[in-house]
C-alpha cells in the first residue's frame, strides 16, 4: 500500500479516536425548592467555531433545598457529600479528576441576607475543596450564587442551542427571546433590534458574539408574588385575623403565619380585584423611568421588536393548564385573559376536578394566569394580539433548563482552538510534542497497513 494512503488512514483513525473522547461535567442546581444533580457529557469539538454536542445523561432532584441550611451549617457536609456521591457513579472513574463540578445557586439563596448567604456558600466551598468528598475539579468560581441575569442568559443559550440557531449562520433576527418564571424570580432575555442602553450581557458561542438584553426581577416569581399579595392584604387589614383573598379560589381557605400572629385567608375568587393588586405591583415607580422605555417599575427595557419568544418554566405550565395555547403552542393573550378570569370565579373543588391542577396549586394558577397577562402586555410591551409568544417546555425531548446553557457557557470559557488538531510543524507546540504526535501517527499508520493487507 502506498505510504501516503497509509498516512491518510492513520490521520483518519487519529481523528476518529479524538472524536470518541468524552468529557463530563457535574452541575448541581441549588434552587429555591430543591437541589438537582445533573451530569452532562460531550465529545471533543473541532474548533471554537463549532458548537459543543452536549447531552444530559443524568438528573436527580434532592430535597430540602440548600437555602434551608442557612442556620444549620453543621448539617451541610452530609448534604453536600450526598450530592457528590450521587454524581460519582454517573461519570467514569478515570475522568473524575478531569471533570468540572459546578454548584450554582439561584433565587433561594438570593433571598437570604448577605451574611447568611456568604457563610453558607463559604461552607459549601470548603467542603467541595476537600478531595475526600469531591473527586471532581473544583474552583471557587464554580461554586457561586448566580445573578438573575446569568440565569436568564443561560436559559437563552439552552433554547437557542436546541432550536438549532447557535449552530447556524442565520441572521440575529432568527434568535428566539426567552421569558422565564420560577418560584422566586422572572427573567426576560433577548437580542434587541435597536440600541441597547442598559442591562447588556455579551457572550461568545462558537465564535459568534451576541449582545443580549437580560434582566431578572427578584420577588416577581410565582411563589413570591403570591406571598406579596398575602402581605399586602395583611397591611390593608392590620387588625383582622380573617382576611378575604381575591386571588384565591372560593373555598380555598388557608392559614398564614406572619411571625407575630396567624392569619386565616378565605378565598373569594374575584379576578378583577386580584388583577388590580397585581397591576399595582407592576406599575409602581413608573414615574421615575429612565432611560425609557421601562418594563416593571423603573427598569429599562428596549422594545421586544419582532422576534419570536419562548415562554418557559411556570409560564408554559400555567398557559397549558388554562388551555390558552393553540396547536402549535402559541399563547393567545386575549384567550389567556378570558380563561384566567373565568377560572378564578370557580370553586376550588370544581377546578381540581375540571383542570389538570392539584389543590395545592389551584389558587396560584388563578393568580399567575392574570399576572401573565399584565406582564406580557403592560410590562414587557407585547401587543395583546401578538402571535410571537410560544409555550415551550422542551424541544425534541430536551428540557429548556438554564443548567444546560450554563455548562455550554462554561465550556466556551475553558475551550481552546482545535483540541484535536492534526499535526502541524507551524503550530506553537514544542518539538517534543510534535515528535510524540508523529510517533502516534506512525503507530496508527502501521495498524492501518495491517488492516488493509
Amino acid at each position: 500500500m502506498p505510504t501516503c494512503v497509509i498516512f491518510m488512514v492513520g490521520l483518519f483513525l487519529a481523528d476518529r479516536a479524538c472524536a470518541m473522547t468524552l468529557h463530563y461535567s457535574v452541575m448541581i442546581d441549588a434552587g429555591s425548592s430543591g437541589t438537582r444533580v445533573r451530569v452532562y457529557s460531550w465529545p471533543d469539538r473541532r474548533s471554537t467555531f463549532s458548537t459543543f454536542n452536549i447531552t444530559e445523561i443524568f438528573s436527580k432532584n434532592i430535597k430540602p433545598p440548600l437555602s434551608s441550611f442557612q442556620n444549620k451549617l453543621d448539617s451541610v457536609p452530609e448534604y453536600i457529600s450526598n450530592l457528590t456521591s450521587i454524581a460519582e457513579p454517573e461519570v467514569p472513574y478515570h475522568v473524575h479528576n478531569k471533570s468540572h463540578l459546578y454548584l450554582f445557586a439561584t433565587a433561594g439563596l438570593r433571598f437570604l441576607k448577605e451574611g447568611e448567604a456568604r457563610n453558607l456558600m463559604n461552607t459549601v466551598r470548603r467542603i467541595l475543596s476537600d478531595r475526600r468528598i469531591n473527586k471532581f475539579i473544583y474552583s471557587e468560581r464554580s461554586v457561586r450564587i448566580l445573578s438573575g441575569e446569568e440565569e436568564g442568559v443561560f436559559a437563552w443559550i439552552t433554547a437557542n442551542y436546541h432550536n438549532g440557531f447557535l449552530s447556524s449562520n442565520k441572521s440575529l433576527s432568527h434568535g428566539v427571546g426567552v421569558l422565564e418564571m420560577g418560584g422566586g424570580s422572572t427573567q426576560i432575555t433577548f437580542l434587541p433590534d435597536g440600541p441597547l442602553l442598559a442591562h447588556m450581557f455579551t457572550i461568545r458561542i462558537a465564535g459568534r458574539i451576541y449582545n443580549l438584553y437580560s434582566h431578572s426581577y427578584l420577588n416577581f416569581g410565582m411563589d413570591y408574588m403570591y406571598r406579596r399579595i398575602n402581605k399586602y392584604l395583611i397591611q390593608q387589614n392590620p387588625h383582622y385575623t380573617r382576611i378575604t383573598n381575591p386571588c384565591a379560589l372560593t373555598n380555598d381557605n388557608y392559614a398564614y403565619d406572619t411571625g407575630n400572629k396567624t392569619v386565616t385567608f378565605q378565598g373569594s375568587g374575584s379576578p378583577s380585584e386580584c388583577f388590580r393588586i397585581l397591576s399595582m405591583f407592576l406599575r409602581e415607580a413608573q414615574d421615575t423611568c429612565y432611560p425609557k422605555p421601562c418594563a416593571i417599575g423603573s427598569i429599562y427595557q428596549p422594545s421586544v421588536g419582532s422576534d419570536k419568544f419562548y415562554a418557559i418554566g411556570v409560564y408554559a405550565l400555567v398557559a397549558n393548564d388554562l388551555n390558552a395555547t393553540d396547536s402549535s403552542g402559541r399563547i393567545n393573550i386575549d384567550k389567556l385573559n378570558k380563561t384566567a378570569h373565568a377560572y378564578c370565579t370557580k370553586t376550588l373543588d370544581y377546578v381540581v376536578s375540571a383542570y389538570k391542577v392539584t389543590s395545592e396549586f389551584a389558587s396560584v394558577t388563578c393568580m399567575t394566569g392574570l399576572y401573565m397577562v399584565e406582564l406580557f402586555t403592560f410590562s414587557y410591551g407585547f401587543p395583546v394580539n401578538t402571535e410571537r409568544i410560544y409555550s415551550v417546555l422542551e424541544i425534541n425531548g430536551n428540557p429548556l433548563d438554564w443548567t444546560f446553557g450554563a455548562v455550554l457557557y462554561e465550556n466556551e470559557l475553558l475551550a481552546k482552538d482545535y483540541p484535536c488538531a492534526p499535526i502541524s510543524f507551524t503550530s506553537s507546540a514544542g518539538v517534543s510534542e510534535q515528535i510524540l504526535k508523529l510517533k502516534w501517527l506512525l503507530i496508527l499508520s502501521l495498524l492501518s497497513f495491517h488492516i488493509f493487507i
